[in-house]
């Protein structure tokens, strides 16, 4: 992390530094600035969902404040319903946020014909009437007009992308798709509509592209995605110039400058992805491939740094995207295009921060930053994974209260205490995958330093009672195991659990144990083979969702647990359990849980009562012959 900071101290600035900037928060863009002054873009990924005006606020405030976005490009716009498309031309006029519009669409028969701009014309007609509202027209800051060059079927109709009537067909659809939208923008009062048109000269620089300049467009956007220099990735320690390909950016900006020399208005649409996220396998898609999202970061400044540097006629960036992971490729491989990941183990909070206001600079934290939450605040975590557990990593001056929510439902309340140093706060959460964790904080004040989420429950996050202790394990789960669980004072608990109706019990014990489970106030006992390594052992059950767990084990003591994890169909929780607390319940039953051992044990044990009724059955036998003889 070091490394990612100096690289932007030495890096050419692009603007005057006012502001403390996360160096964790992953975007192009150092500070906000006004869109007249350069466009801070990205592709922005639209949910279709209940809440979603409530989604728009948080995710364009964060979008905005955080991310230093001040523009932003939407796909399939006009596919929104009128409800929607003026919430968020609300929500962006409040925030100041530009929206650049997109006009493109084709279909099988497309040829770059006059016909062709009447139907995308007519396809869009609805949006375009829309945005030139005069409430809309002051928030659009320019319609990007699509030239789709690269589409195999295109191409094919027109003999291939370089013949010369595909060139003609480009230069007289350009001119004609210009004339119309000015026509039509002009009709519906916005005759200062700008209007950009796309320059792409193919992924590999193929493309023979006329040039676009007999349309007199108000300006141009084109991709211009940086490729892999060769098979190995550059790592941030290699040095900043060396982590995406700036040769291969300046070959596409030398090209264009030959068709466009009087350089005017140009917007770049870039994007990067890493090689990290598929774990080491690369995709077929390397347009953007960088080694790990350190080399992302710096590839992100880094390019922006290239166009402010070298090409002032550059009026900005339109990052795809904010908030993208797409699918691309042969065999289709899920690319991490986003600037913001979705919640999973070891998050850090400044990530998720509403307001780059909110990060604290604290040399303490594990990333030197952290989020401060006051009172009546939240942090969302959007496309958490599924989970069984939260881990807290926090510091807060006297006890705090928070909530945690998912959608509109709570998952309780939960007081964390004082702490002067930063600490792990384990809470058994049930959480679906793809869901959104917002965490308020409803009493005190408290540093948030990130978030995990596990799909078990990590033993060394419960409420330890007696001489319960954590002791570290290298073969662990989280190199934490929980012992001293020997007698009934001397537990391990877990409250608000997942139900199921199986539980894996990840544990060592030498000696074999004898353990001691209170669900719900009903107690059980279960014996655990033998075993120096760690083992899981299934347990049959029928556990609801919400429910309480409790652990200790008879004497020799020598028992060590990883984790718990349940699985399979909460069972339907019965009333009159409903409220049972899990101090001071214990009805002093001993049933007998099932339990699976392991396939091959289960096996031996049944062969062996086979062949004990077998002999039985052959002893009796021969009696009853010996009897009639």
């Amino acid at each position: 992390m070091k490394k990612i900071i100096l690289l932007v101290l030495i890096m050419a600035m692009i603007f005057t530094e006012n502001n403390y900037v996360s160096a964790l928060v992953m975007t192009p863009y150092r500070q906000q600035v006004n869109a007249d002054e350069f466009v801070c873009g990205a592709t922005f990924v639209l949910e279709n969902r209940a809440d979603y005006a409530a989604w728009l606020n948080r995710e364009l405030s964060r979008a905005k404040n955080t991310y230093h976005l001040n523009t932003i490009t939407v796909y399939g716009l006009e596919s929104y319903d009128p409800a929607y498309r003026s919430a968020l031309f609300d929500l962006l006029n409040k925030l100041d946020i530009k929206i650049v519009v997109r006009i493109e669409g084709y279909d099988k028969t497309f040829a770059f014909s006059k016909d062709d701009v009447g139907k995308i014309i007519k396809r869009h007609e609805d949006l375009i009437r829309f945005t030139c509202k005069k409430e809309n027209r002051g928030t659009v800051l320019y319609y990007a007009l699509n030239m789709p060059i690269d589409d195999p079927v295109v191409q094919a109709n027109l003999g291939g992308v370089n013949s010369d009537l595909s060139k003609d067909r480009q230069k007289t659809y350009a001119e004609e798709l210009i004339r119309r939208m000015r026509e039509i923008t002009a009709a519906e009062g916005n005759s200062g509509a700008k209007l950009y048109l796309s320059v792409f000269y193919g992924w590999d620089d193929s493309f023979e592209i006329p040039s676009y300049v007999s349309a007199h467009a108000d300006g141009y956007f084109i991709n211009n995605y940086a490729y892999p220099a060769g098979k190995k990735l550059p790592s941030v320690s290699e040095g900043a110039e060396n982590v995406f390909n700036l040769a291969s950016l300046k070959g596409t900006m030398d090209r264009f400058l030959k068709d466009y020399p009087n350089k005017p208005n140009l917007v770049v649409e870039c994007g990067f992805h890493t090689l990290e996220y598929n774990k080491g396998v690369w995709p077929d898609q390397t347009a953007g491939l960088v080694l790990d999202r350190a080399a992302k970061e710096a590839a992100m400044k880094g390019t922006v740094d290239f166009y402010r540097r070298n090409y002032p006629f550059v009026r900005g960036i339109m990052y795809f995207g904010y908030n993208l992971f797409k699918e691309e490729g042969k065999p289709l491989t899920v690319l991490d295009w986003a600037m913001q990941y979705p919640a999973q183990n070891g998050e850090e909070a400044e990530q998720a921060a509403e307001s780059e206001n909110d990060i604290v600079s604290d040399k303490t934290a594990s990333q030197g930053e952290s989020v401060r939450l006051s009172k009546g605040q939240s942090i969302f975590f959007d496309k958490c994974k599924m989970a069984q557990q939260l881990v807290l990593t926090y510091k807060a001056d006297v006890k705090v209260e928070i909530e945690l929510k998912s959608g509109d439902r709570s998952k309780g309340k939960v007081v964390l205490p004082a702490t002067s140093t930063y600490r792990g706060y384990g809470i058994p959460l049930i959480l679906a995958e793809n869901s959104e964790l917002e965490i308020k904080c409803n009493a005190g004040e408290l540093l948030l330093d990130k978030i995990a989420l596990n799909d078990r429950l990590e033993a060394e996050w419960a409420q330890l009672v007696g001489d319960a202790k954590v002791v570290d394990s290298q073969g662990a789960s989280g190199c934490k195991m929980v012992t001293g669980l020997a007698g009934a004072g001397n537990k391990l608990c877990f409250s608000g659990v997942r139900g199921g109706n199986k539980m894996e019990i990840c544990y060592i014990s030498p000696k074999g144990s004898e353990l001691h489970l209170i669900l719900n106030g009903e107690e059980y006992k279960v014996n655990l083979p033998a075993s120096k390594n760690m083992r899981e052992a299934d347990l049959s059950l029928a556990l609801p969702d919400e429910s309480s767990i409790e652990i200790y084990e008879n004497q020799p003591g020598d028992l060590k647990l990883d984790y718990l994890r349940l699985n399979g169909t909460p069972a339907v929780k019965k009333k009159d359990s409903a409220n049972r607390e899990i101090a001071g319940v214990n009805n002093g039953g001993h049933s007998y849980l099932a339990i699976k051992i392991l396939l091959p044990v289960f096996a031996a044990i049944v062969a062996a009562i086979v062949t004990m009724i077998t002999k039985l059955l052959k002893r009796q036998s021969a009696k009853e012959k010996n009897e009639r003889n």
